[in-house]
């Protein structure tokens, strides 16, 4: 039984903010209607926004349509159990976060921790006084709220950061499309063959460059809104032949590498020629994007190695570069759109999309990216496709 302690400190209330008691709302799943109709009161007259339920099911479905700030629930109830309503609760993309206390008569060791296992916040043992319950609620309440300042702050960091990139791979190449466009129309009859080679060499790797960042933004936005998905491509995906989109991505990788645009590259695949079902266009612009990356950190003098074969069930692409390899953190965690790889080390033009749209890529058509580094030098790109079986 919940101990109503009406001799709650003061000190205690001053830790509650202004901001918590207005603002927080609070659901309590209890199947004992007295503890659950207590406790709604004592927080109610704190001034928190109570909501409560009897059982499980009632729980979930009143979480899903008030989207509480915290969760208090019995372990032990009839139907669903605490366990039960943390996994549902856990799996839902709004609630996946909301922090959620368990109250249990419960002393087993297993049950604590299952119950942290599951993504439990915290474990009252009945009884417990109400300010015990008070002072659990706070400390998660201040802890989430910490949590989504920090989640905020990060946020607006990489919306100027992404607004500056944008904007500075958007405005360089124009900038320097329509210099020499104009330099062109006003020197054309005093300048030179070797001078007009020149200036329309600029104005193709200036439009080369934006292409590049168009391409990347129309992947994006496909991605973000569906239209390339894993339904999608088996509805609408043709048979690609892998070797023909990695040859043509080898001669697409130069012309998008900014640096070692002409780095010695070794092509060697399989005998066979396997196919995927897929999306022509983006499988190519992906693999070159991998390939893009190995030319610009591997120094001139050292081969990139472009590795092809297949097995029964399954088409593999390899990229191999004698660069600076991956660090640690990109090997092991998801990737991240805009963010560049070794900026602190390597200067880099783009818009830090080119892994991270190669991984959702080849997951869209049902494959998987291995990153890894090599043992002596460099990093190591493994694209695993899904063959398309005759």
């Amino acid at each position: 039984m919940v101990m109503l302690d009406t001799t709650t400190s003061n000190n205690l209330m001053d830790y509650i903010t202004s901001e918590t008691v207005a603002t927080a709302k609070i659901l309590v799943i209890e199947d004992e209607d007295y503890l659950r109709e207590d406790l709604a009161q004592m927080l109610t007259l704190d001034g928190f926004t109570v909501f409560e339920a009897a059982h499980g099911q009632a729980g979930i479905d009143l979480a899903q349509a008030a989207h509480p700030d915290l969760i208090i629930c019995d372990v032990t109830m009839a139907g669903m159990d605490g366990f039960g309503v943390l996994e549902t609760l856990r799996q839902d993309a709004v609630l996946a976060t909301t922090p959620f206390i368990f109250l249990t008569a419960r002393t087993d060791r297993a049950d604590l921790r299952r119950g942290m296992r599951i993504g439990a916040d915290d474990y009252l043992t009945k009884p417990f006084s109400y300010s015990e319950i008070l002072e659990a609620i706070q400390t998660r309440l201040g802890y989430h709220r910490k949590i989504a300042h920090q989640a905020v702050a990060q946020l607006e960091e990489v919306k100027s950061r992404l607004a500056h990139i944008v904007a500075h791979e958007l405005r360089t190449p124009l900038l320097s499309i329509t210099t020499t466009q104009d330099l062109l129309s006003r020197e054309l009859d005093y300048l030179s063959r070797e001078q007009v080679d020149e200036l329309l060499g600029l104005l193709r790797e200036g439009s080369t460059r934006l292409l590049h960042v168009v391409e990347q933004m129309v992947l994006m936005t496909h991605l973000e809104t569906g239209l390339m998905s894993r339904d999608i491509i088996r509805e609408k995906g043709l048979a690609i032949s892998v070797w023909s989109a990695l040859v043509t991505a080898v001669n697409l990788s130069r012309q998008f590498a900014y640096r070692n645009e002409m780095g010695n590259m070794q092509v060697q695949l399989s005998d066979d020629d396997p196919t995927i079902l897929g999306h022509s266009h983006a499988l190519t612009h992906v693999i070159a994007e991998v390939i893009t990356n190995a030319l610009h950190f591997s120094p001139a003098n050292q081969p990139i190695h472009v590795l092809g074969w297949a097995d029964e069930h399954r088409v593999f692409v390899q990229i191999q570069d004698s660069g600076l390899g991956l660090p640690i953190e990109i090997t092991r965690h998801p990737l991240r759109p805009y963010n560049q790889v070794n900026r602190d080390k390597v200067e880099q033009q783009g818009l830090g999309l080119g892994l991270y749209l190669t991984q959702q890529i080849v997951l869209a058509h049902g494959g998987i990216v291995h990153l890894d580094n090599l043992p002596e030098r460099g990093a190591c790109v493994t694209i695993e496709l899904p063959r398309l079986l005759q």
